[in-house]
């Protein structure tokens, strides 16, 4: 087997994850194509109680941003300052400030980023 054809092997063994807030009626049809079109991979979707039942059905594991929530999830709220303009800081706000910590939260446990005191 080629070099490549070892990489498509392994990128086809990875989970497949999708990552949303709230609901929205294309998430149905979207995530029901995408089990289509990726049979015998794992389906993980990484979302809150509004879509919950929605993933489920459409046959994906769900996964509750709640749960990854850490014990420096405080010093975060307390540390991060949005830079930049009024679209910028309205954006930084909501769902978005919670994935954004939830994003961080990640790179620092992988070693990407070094947080100093949160």
């Amino acid at each position: 087997m080629k070099k490549s054809g070892k990489m498509c092997a392994k990128i086809a063994e990875m989970p497949l994850i999708f990552c949303h807030f709230g609901y929205s009626e294309y998430l149905v049809n979207t995530l029901i194509c995408a089990r289509q079109t990726n049979p015998g991979r794992r389906l993980i979707f990484l979302g809150d109680d509004q879509n919950h039942l929605i993933a489920q059905a459409a046959g994906w594991e769900h996964q509750n941003f709640a749960d990854f929530r850490s014990s420096q999830h405080d010093g975060f709220d307390r540390h991060y300052k949005v830079v930049g303009g009024r679209t910028v800081h309205k954006n930084a706000q909501g769902r978005n400030r919670i994935w954004l910590r939830f994003i961080f939260e990640r790179w620092k446990q992988q070693g990407i980023i070094f947080m100093n005191g949160i």
